[in-house]
């Protein structure tokens, strides 16, 4: 069995190069290592929650809980998530690529067909149109909604 560290949780989650690997993993990976990196907010203990159980209610404490004689073997460490990142169109109206971030661009070849792909990772739409239909406005919305689905995002149609 081999020890998973945080860098090698990092580099799942944010090396674009890693844009092959299965975006849930990747999405595990980012969440592990927000895990890895946060820091408890407050902290309580068994006594507490029972308390909680049959009161309604019962106290949260944010001194650290070696300061304040607490039994370390009681203690329970609570956290806050992180905000949700906000993701806003450029100016041609694309969501920021789902594997990297980075920053996605029309483009085209020779044949006259258009698609979408990330100038960081190289990751395209699968999809390509001829410039001769609204190849652009049919584009952006597949890149958009498979950016926002590989965000957790729900469909906005």
């Amino acid at each position: 069995m081999s020890t998973i560290t945080k860098e090698r949780v990092a580099q799942y989650a944010n090396d674009p190069r890693m844009c092959n690997v299965n975006d849930e993993i990747r999405q595990i990976a980012r969440i592990a290592l927000a895990s890895l990196e946060a820091e408890a907010v407050a902290w309580t203990d068994e006594q507490e929650l029972r308390d909680v159980e049959k009161f309604g209610c019962a106290y949260l404490f944010t001194v650290n809980p070696i300061t304040s004689n607490a039994d370390p073997r009681r203690v329970i460490k609570l956290y806050t998530a992180p905000p949700a990142p906000v993701s806003v169109p450029d100016e041609n109206g694309l969501l920021p690529c789902p594997c990297c971030g980075g920053n996605a661009e029309f483009d085209y070849d020779d044949d006259n067909l258009n698609w979408i792909s990330c100038h960081v990772c190289g990751i395209s739409t699968d999809t390509a149109y001829h410039t001769d239909v609204d190849a652009r406005d049919k584009l952006r919305e597949l890149w958009n909604h498979r950016a926002a689905m590989l965000q957790g995002k729900p469909n906005q149609d």
